[in-house]
């Protein structure tokens, strides 16, 4: 497990440069103009670590781990786990976006970095359990096809969102605002292990 896990820090290293410059720019963006547009960052990261399934597959690496000292089981851990680091690590940029954010402003504001944090979990995690399987049981093609198609829909909706100051005011005073995220996160977190079981085992059972 420990190879398959530097290999996708490697794959990661690969892609260092335009995703930094990614980050940079969305985080910029956050400080100055509107601090959930924050949020983009966990599906960003979850973009790069899909990025290894087709990296994978345009060198055919997965018909050579066959011969490799771990099993079919490891190789899909290693992917959820790889998902689990990043979204961990763009929540830790998005802290960090609050706190400048906070002093910039003068006003810190808790509650919103909890749902910051909350929301950053749920889209982080919203991705790799539904593409992942079907990654595993088709083609990274086919994956970044439902990955386009899911990408579209949430970066349209936070686009209307964000910019919509009615919108913010009733999610910030509604009384359900403190619990639907814990509840959302709860099943997403639930949803997100099924996926992993879902995903070892298809992959075992497929035709490499």
């Amino acid at each position: 497990m420990k190879g398959l896990m530097v290999k996708e820090l490697i794959e990661f290293k690969k892609r260092w440069i335009i995703t930094g410059i990614m980050i940079l720019v969305f985080s910029i963006y956050s400080i100055t103009v509107a601090l959930p547009m924050c949020l983009i960052l966990p599906p960003l990261l979850s973009a790069v670590v899909f990025g290894s399934f087709i990296h994978e597959e345009q060198s055919k690496w997965r018909l050579y781990s066959i011969v490799m000292p771990y099993g079919r089981k490891k190789y899909v851990s290693s992917k959820y786990l790889a998902q689990i680091l990043s979204l961990l690590f763009s929540m830790v940029i998005i802290a960090i976006l609050w706190v400048i954010s906070s002093v910039k402003n003068g006003v810190f504001d808790t509650g919103l970095l909890v749902i910051l944090l909350l929301s950053a979990c749920v889209v982080g995690l919203i991705y790799p359990l539904i593409i992942f399987p079907i990654t595993m049981a088709f083609s990274s093609s086919t994956g970044r096809l439902f990955f386009l198609i899911i990408n579209g829909a949430i970066g349209g909706f936070s686009g209307v969102a964000i910019t919509d100051d009615d919108f913010i005011n009733a999610v910030s005073t509604s009384k359900i605002t403190s619990i639907l995220p814990f509840i959302i996160l709860t099943v997403i977190v639930a949803v997100y292990l099924l996926s992993w079981v879902l995903s070892i085992k298809i992959y075992e059972k497929r035709d490499l």
